[in-house]
């Protein structure tokens, strides 16, 4: 590496969901089916058409967004007199104009998204040798790497694009309107909340474009700090406000090399649609991944939607308004949470969900109250998935950020995730941190499962089945 000084840049975010489950009636990205060509917007392509691209072509009416979108054939950036031969081709039947392309939705890039990231994640806890529980919010990692995207350019760009498989445009869109769409009832809410902090006087000048982007996309606001003791109790102050106090501090300490920070906060707060029924007479064993024993008090409740794989049985219970729900996975015999993990894909939670069953008996469940936190560094996760340039002080590119005033590279140096969860009989709450630095009525017979060993749960939106949340319980009492 180049003997240059390293420069940080922290991408923080916060996020706390005090219940559970992602959100539901989700908006997702809105794909015009009118044809190619229609100016008019009739549905239909005809000389009419050909007729407005003309004089759009000779810059006799002024060109917008949505007549450039239909009449830019070429898609060359304008709209010629070429453009208006092709649509009247068109509309005399003489020539097919070329096909939309399919806009991407959330649903997709999202679910494939936070597969892999909790496939490599756990895989990387695994190969360290113990049973560490492990809870992600892919949700969380997306939105701070996208904020930090927005920056990038060249190859860096290139292999954030790549790994979320959509250009950082397209993710701007389909994520924020994601986020912005998010349901809210008096006893389910989400609320998101973005901050970028710059150092005072580090950077030339902050490119525009950057800040516009973050600003229309995810609402974040803007502040200028020393970088200082004071900043550091004001990021601190942000998240502990954002996340209702459950992220109280996310820095010990501001590096002298930080130069900017991004944070996302959502916070979550939901109860149960039926809560469970617990007492101190409800205790039981729980068998840790690693064999060994611990007492845990269990929950109860009698549930009507059963969720069933050739590996695995669980259920599905709502929160209030059902706009999102809890879903656990417990392996059946012979099976691991280390093989559900593993066999894991974009339409895993989807296919689970597609195939909910109401049981035509009583479905029993024993859930243990939880408590959990994990913390993590995402850095080489981030980089199997084919991130790497950003990790790299030489080959970083983050000019769309801005230029630093010593002329030194900004990069990210670091990508730490913290996650907290507790699940009771009333509800859930949970959080997550990320910090990218740079520097379930009729009885005819009763089926009960029983979650006294380790499992899988997650956090999904009753909409579009996207886990929000996804963990895995292997050890308890420790």
């Amino acid at each position: 590496m180049k003997n240059k000084i390293r420069r940080t840049l922290s991408v923080i975010l916060v996020l706390a969901l005090f219940a559970a489950f992602l959100p539901q009636a989700v908006a997702s990205a809105k794909t015009l089916r009118l044809p190619r060509g229609d100016l008019s917007g009739d549905g239909r392509v005809r000389s009419d058409d050909a007729r407005d691209a003309l004089q759009l072509a000779a810059k006799l009416v002024p060109t917008t967004d949505e007549a450039l979108h239909f009449g830019d054939i070429d898609a060359d950036g304008k709209i010629t007199s070429h453009d208006a031969r092709r649509i009247l081709r068109a509309a005399a039947k003489l020539e097919e104009l070329p096909p939309w392309e399919e806009t991407p939705d959330i649903t997709t890039v999202y679910a494939k998204f936070a597969s892999e990231l909790l496939k490599t994640q756990y895989a990387r806890e695994r190969a360290d040798g113990g049973y560490k529980n492990v809870m992600i919010s892919p949700l969380s990692v997306m939105t701070a790497l996208a904020m930090a995207e927005n920056g990038a350019s060249e190859n860096t760009l290139k292999q954030i694009e790549q790994m979320f498989g959509v250009s950082v445009s397209e993710l701007n869109e389909i994520l924020s309107d994601y986020v912005k769409n998010l349901p809210q009832t008096e006893k389910s809410r989400l609320v998101a909340a973005n901050s970028v902090w710059i150092r005072d006087g580090a950077f030339d000048g902050i490119v525009k474009d950057f800040l516009d982007d973050n600003k229309e996309y995810y609402d974040a606001e803007v502040r200028e700090e020393p970088f200082n003791d004071k900043t550091l109790a004001d990021v601190n102050g942000w998240c502990d406000e954002h996340t209702d106090g459950m992220i109280k501090e996310i820095l010990d300490r501001i590096d002298p090399f930080d130069v900017m920070y991004l944070i996302n906060a959502l916070t979550f707060d939901a109860e149960w649609a039926q809560p469970f029924e617990t007492d101190e007479g409800m205790k039981r064993e729980f068998t840790n991944a690693d064999g060994t024993k611990a007492t845990v008090q269990m929950m109860h409740g009698d549930e009507t939607t059963l969720l069933e794989t050739e590996k695995a049985e669980g259920f599905a219970k709502a929160y209030a308004g059902g706009k999102y729900q809890f879903a656990a996975l417990l392996p059946k015999e012979g099976t691991t949470v280390d093989d559900l993990i593993a066999d894991m894909d974009e339409s895993t939670v989807s296919g689970l969900f597609a195939n909910a069953a109401a049981p035509d008996y009583q479905l029993r469940i024993a859930l243990p109250k939880f408590e959990t936190e994990y913390d993590c560094s995402m850095v080489e996760t981030l980089k199997t998935l084919g991130m790497t340039d950003a990790f790299s002080g030489d080959a970083a590119d983050f000019s769309g950020i801005g230029r630093l005033k010593d002329g030194n590279n900004v990069y990210i140096s670091d990508v730490i995730h913290k996650t907290f969860i507790s699940v009771d009989d009333l509800g859930t709450r949970a959080a997550a941190v990320t910090a990218i630095v740079a520097e379930a009525n009729a009885v005819m017979k009763s089926r009960t499962i029983v979650f006294d060993r380790p499992f899988v749960y997650m956090i999904v939106d009753s909409a579009s089945c996207l886990p929000v949340f996804i963990g895995v319980m292997n050890q308890m009492g420790k």
